[in-house]
């Protein structure tokens, strides 16, 4: 039998100071990385145009694959319908 050690289990817990403080950071990273890419404004509406304009109305949001799709998954943010 091989063990195999998931050393990201650590990032489930949501509430812990820990998650929140690394997410922020990642979320922080990934913002710079983004905002500089060429064209950015066309891919942002791209995504608008494919996830729904709902989607796009909230800073943060987690898409969650069912079968082909993409679905956004609201954490305690309701969306338009």
């Amino acid at each position: 039998m091989t063990k195999v050690t998931d050393k990201y289990r650590w990032l489930e817990n949501w509430e812990a100071p820990e998650v929140r403080q690394w997410s922020d950071v990642q979320n922080v990273h990934a913002r710079n990385v983004i905002d500089r890419l060429p064209n950015v404004d066309v891919l942002r509406q791209r995504v608008a145009g494919i996830m729904g304009q709902a989607f796009c109305r909230f800073r943060y949001c987690q898409v969650s694959r069912v079968d082909h799709r993409l679905l956004p998954v609201s954490r305690g943010v309701h969306f338009r319908e």
